[in-house]
């Protein structure tokens, strides 16, 4: 395979996100900080201990990755200013940027590279473990040079580079726990107080190597209540609500001093089926329950919060295919297949997380209503999201039944949810010879294109078997005080180098 030299031109700093009581760096701020309301905190500002949407997004603000994702999509350096991709994508080098520092003046070299992933691989219980499965080694060919190899293709590995912050070797290596609480990045801001759960305080890093940021200081609130947050947002206590719920739109619509600004986020809502239990593990009762769901009635239940979606991927995500139409509801369809599967009127369990998204009831009771319409029982099973995410870490023998659920890929690309959902023997025991022979060549292609087509290949082979329904992309509605202009990402992470005083 050709050669490829991608030329990039890092701008802002990207990756995982967390907690932390930081060190002291607020002296001397000026001006007021702008204030978020958050609805968690991060467990820790260890980044190499945390991987989640809400992680990465705060780390984004502390640290630095080699790659990241721009606002419209495209993969662009960060500490990485080009990169060379050879042997069937299972080599990649980077050339880092010249000057970089971290916030205790100390440089950041290839060293810190290497050392942030060596001490990813060691640990066992990461949670970082399944993206760096195939890394085999992380090479410092000199102080600016750094070599990933892995045993298997993976033309998507420079698009995952976003979600590894990159932490300094000696200091981390001295006290890992105190650097739990007190961390020392190279991204736009220092942590200067963390009281967990409770508040974080941020404020411009002085030795960060790009643009200073135009807001010097911020706050990130925790309010777990998202109408406790808006309810803020409209007292002026908060400038910066990254979701408002569907329910509080119209209303702040016509608010004084608030803007509302939409993106199209990189999250799929889906049914996910349990293809070993009883009914389920016929292909025809299964088109039964993908004929039988009304993606447009789920848009209003969402107060338009949504757009319909077929595919295992948003527009935000590489590989999602354009053409690939979106199925429409079919309800005399849905009856033919479930008179052909030959069910029997057993009930299906269906299972939703109660508390991760203020619409979540609504609409699981929603489209429960929509499948028995189609003449298949179905009892509601609420539970906590808490408990509901390590039963889907294990779903094939955890989750029976049919269940509800959101996901997005956070290195914007679609191989992450292809192992996720379509090849991980550990969430499905669904199987397809097709899909996993271009599972594997479109991990090999370094064209971008060539690559792109078998994608929409595999999720068409994929969609004839519906080991899951693909239900919308959800779309994220900020709500900002008019002191800001602020825009919410497609991967919803919040990075307060991109907020900017109001003009």
């Amino acid at each position: 395979m050709a050669l490829a030299l991608i030329a990039a031109v890092g701008l802002s700093a990207c990756s995982a996100a967390t907690s932390g009581g930081g060190e002291s760096g607020g002296e001397g701020d000026a001006g007021e900080p702008v204030v978020i309301a958050l609805q968690q905190d991060v467990s820790t500002l260890d980044p190499t201990k945390e991987y989640s949407a809400n992680a990465t997004g705060t780390y984004s603000n502390i640290f630095d990755t080699v790659t990241a994702i721009s606002t419209d999509g495209e993969l662009e350096g960060v500490l990485a200013t080009e990169w060379e991709v050879t042997e069937e994508s299972k080599v990649w080098e980077f050339t880092l940027r010249d000057g970089v520092k971290f916030s205790n003046g100390e440089p950041l070299t290839a060293d810190d590279v290497v050392f942030t992933f060596e001490t990813i691989k060691k640990d066992k219980t990461s949670p970082y473990a399944a993206a760096v499965a195939t890394l085999t080694a992380v090479e410092k060919v000199d102080d600016t040079t750094v070599r990933f190899v892995h045993d298997s293709p993976r033309s998507d590995w420079g698009r995952l580079l976003n979600v590894f912050s990159i932490v300094p070797d000696e200091a981390y290596a001295e006290d890992p726990e105190a650097f739990a609480t007190k961390p020392i990045g190279s991204g736009p801001y220092k942590v200067a107080r963390w009281a967990v759960d409770t508040v974080m305080e941020l404020s411009a890093n002085e030795q960060y190597w790009g643009d200073a940021p135009a807001v010097e200081r911020a706050t990130f609130q925790i309010v777990p209540s998202v109408t406790s947050a808006v309810s803020a947002l409209r007292a002026g206590d908060v400038d910066i609500v990254p979701t408002v719920p569907p329910e509080e739109i119209e209303s702040l619509e016509s608010a004084e001093n608030i803007e509302l600004e939409t993106a199209e986020t990189n999250r799929v809502a889906y049914l996910g089926m349990n293809l070993e239990d009883g009914p389920l593990s016929d292909n025809s009762f299964r088109q039964a329950i993908a004929a039988a769901v009304d993606r447009e009635a789920m848009v209003t239940v969402l107060a338009g919060q949504a757009k319909p979606n077929g595919q295992p991927v948003t527009p935000a995500t590489f590989g999602f295919d354009e053409d690939m139409p979106v199925p429409t509801r079919d309800l005399q369809a849905a009856k033919e297949l479930v008179s052909e599967s030959g069910y029997e009127g057993e009930t299906i369990t269906f299972t939703y997380p109660t508390d991760r998204t203020p619409w979540m009831t609504n609409l699981a009771q929603l489209i429960a209503g929509q499948i028995e319409e189609a003449g298949i029982n179905v009892e509601l099973a609420p539970v906590k999201y808490s408990s509901f995410l390590s039963d889907w870490f294990d779903a094939k023998k955890s989750l029976k039944g049919i269940y509800l659920h959101t996901y997005g890929p956070s290195g914007m690309d679609a191989a992450t949810p292809i192992q996720e959902f379509l090849t991980n023997p550990t969430r499905t025991s669904y199987s397809n010879e097709t899909v996993n022979q271009l599972t594997a060549e479109q991990l090999a292609e370094d064209d971008e294109a060539a690559r792109a087509d078998a994608i929409s290949e595999l999720f068409q082979a994929a969609s004839e078997d519906a080991p899951y329904v693909w239900l919308f992309t959800e779309l994220q509605t900020g709500g900002v005080s008019a002191e800001f202009d602020w825009a919410p990402r497609a991967d919803t992470q919040v990075r307060v180098k991109e907020v900017t005083p109001a003009s």
